[in-house]
């Protein structure tokens, strides 16, 4: 994980304004004058797609919630039928193959719905892992313009 003081502005700005696609085209760029390319890549795909973290909130209006949800913790959803009507946005959920690939920080093995992340960087950090994992597999969810959700 990059500690340099710049990146911290942008999830700062992106924290204030959601998904914002110049905050996120900025942050790509940056990490492509860093050389780390695939970061950049997925910023990018994100921003095509119209995708970023949901932030839960627990009076937030979600007709599924539960007690041990993390207020203010930011989300990534799966696109699967299993959910869907949650009342989450579709902005959050990422495509099966990719989402299967991120850490989470629930104790339970298999999440069936959502993985969350105590910061909106943390989300985003899960989510270049899980890019950088799937390698070569990733250029077929990339290109996938099948949106089944």
């Amino acid at each position: 994980m990059l500690t340099l003081p710049h990146v911290d502005g942008f999830y700062l700005t992106l924290a204030e304004t959601p998904g914002d696609p110049a905050t996120l085209y900025a942050l790509a760029d940056w990490y492509e004058e860093l050389g780390d390319l695939d970061r950049a890549a997925c910023l990018r795909w994100t921003v095509q797609r119209g995708l970023h973290p949901f932030l839960y909130r627990s009076d937030g209006g979600l007709l599924v919630t539960s007690q041990s949800w993390h207020d203010g913790w930011y989300w990534w959803a799966n696109s699967d039928q299993y959910g869907r009507d949650w009342g989450h946005p579709v902005s959050c959920r990422l495509p099966q193959p990719l989402w299967r690939m991120l850490r989470h920080s629930f104790s339970y093995k298999n999440p069936a719905v959502f993985k969350e992340y105590s910061t909106l960087r943390d989300a985003y950090e899960a989510l270049f892992e899980a890019w950088i994992l799937l390698g070569p597999a990733r250029a077929v969810v990339a290109t996938s313009e099948e949106r089944s959700w």
